[in-house]
Parts: structure tokens; sequence; C-alpha cells
């Protein structure tokens, strides 16, 4: 489901007869086990993160900003089916999260829901207007700028798995999940759009002072040519006072220099 989506998002359509679809699959299947069985659960997100990073930027996209806006786009809407799954399940079948691993029904649920939420939120507008703008803002920006956001999301995500296993309130996690998500998007948001706003103010900057350098040129060459004519006016008015019959031959000189230049 992540690789469907990768491509809906990069408008790539999927050629199952190319290894890496196959490959891409092994190894997220084959390192997001070990993960979730052999890492402690604060760092189970952080790693799977950094996993399907590492698979989209390698194997499909090979551009950082792509593939950082496509795993956190991608990640966000799993996060939210896995939320509305998570509150179906604590207000119909299980109010204990401990005892919800222990809940065929409740585990069943989450695990076959997953796919099918995120696949019906594909089929929807948002996930894609989010993904554009993302990938707009993102897109130009520095590498070292787009490593300080991913640490960031990275850190708030940390933050969150700390607070689901802190023995809180269930709801008290979610309130402050969700606040903290809000938070951190309007942030991210906010910091990306004064980026992008000095690049727009720094690119008009530019053109204006490339304007006014062309302006100065032609003002410079102006001055010459005046000058210059000035000279030959002075040249011509001499030759009349002093009645040269070459006058006609002169002009007719420069006349052919003008044309020629």
């Amino acid at each position: 489901v992540v690789i469907y989506s990768w491509h809906l998002f990069l408008k790539k359509k999927i050629d199952w007869k190319n290894y890496k679809i196959y490959l891409g699959i092994f190894l997220g299947t084959l390192f997001g086990t070990l993960i979730n069985f052999c890492l402690p659960h604060s760092l189970k997100f952080i790693l799977v993160v950094l996993l399907l990073l590492i698979i989209n930027y390698t194997l499909f996209c090979r551009n950082l900003a792509k593939a950082f806006v496509t795993v956190i786009v991608s990640e966000f809407i799993a996060m939210l089916g896995e939320l509305v799954l998570a509150v179906i399940v604590f207000l119909f079948i299980e109010s204990n999260a401990e005892a919800v691993a222990d809940n065929l029904y409740g585990m069943t649920l989450i695990s076959l829901g997953l796919p099918v939420f995120v696949f019906l939120a594909l089929k929807t507008p948002i996930p894609f207007m989010v993904y554009n703008y993302l990938n707009k803002t993102f897109n130009n920006m520095k590498q070292c700028n787009l490593i300080i956001y991913f640490l960031l999301t990275i850190i708030l995500m940390s933050v969150f798995i700390i607070m689901t296993y802190m023995n809180l309130p269930a709801m008290v996690v979610l309130i402050c999940n969700t606040a903290l998500t809000f938070l951190y998007m309007v942030i991210i948001f906010k910091l990306a759009n004064i980026q992008e706003n000095f690049k727009i103010i720094n690119g008009k900057y530019e053109t204006s002072l490339s304007s006014l350098r062309e302006y100065e040129d032609i003002m410079d060459r102006y001055r010459i040519d005046n000058h210059e004519n000035k000279n030959q006016l002075l040249t011509i008015r001499n030759m009349v006072k002093s009645k040269d019959k070459n006058v006609p031959e002169y002009i007719d000189k420069l006349i052919d220099n003008k044309i020629k230049d």
C-alpha cells in the first residue's frame, strides 16, 4: 500500500515487471518485521520512517526533497488511519489499550482496516493537495534545511511514541498528540512559507538589479554616442564656416559608418 501510494504521488504507473517493486516490498517487509520484533517501541516509528525514506530515495525517487515529502505524507495518512481505527476499537470493542493486542477482533480490524483506509484516502484529492503544496515548498530548498525539517519530524514523532508508553490515559495522549501535530504543522508551514517568500523576493530583487544594470549600460552607450555626435556636428559646423566643399562627402562617410555599425 505504501509503494502504491508513492506511485500515485509521483504520478507513475506501477510496472510489475520492474524488479524495484519487488525489491522494495521485500526490503520493507524484512527490515520492518525486524524493527517491529527486535527493537524497543520508542524506536520503531523513527526507524520505519528512515527505512522508507532510504527505499523511496534509492529505488523510486532519487530526489531527496520528493522522497522526504512522499514518505512523510504517506506515513501521515497511515497515522491518521491508525488514529481513526484506534478510536473505533476503543469505543466499540476494547477500551483498554493493553488488551487490544490480545483482542483478535481489534487487531484484525486495525491490520486489515489500515490498508483499506489508506486506499480510500488516496481516492480523495486532499492527500494530493497536501503533497503538491509540500513538494512545491520543499522542492528548491537546500539539503541542510531539508535535513533540519526531517530531524524536527523525527523528534516530534519520538515525543509521540514516548508519551504513548508513559501510562497516561489514552484520551490525554490522543489530545496531546493531536495538539502537537497541529502546532508542528503550523510551524513547518510558516517556516516553509518564509523560505519561499524569501526566494520570491530575492528573485525579484535580482531581476530588478539586473534591469538596473542593463539600464546603466544603455545610458553609458547613449552618453558615448551623444558625445560622439556632438563632436561630429562641431566638425561639420567648422567645415561649413570655412566653406569646405567636402562637407557632403564627410556626412556621407558618417552615415555609411553608422549604417555599418
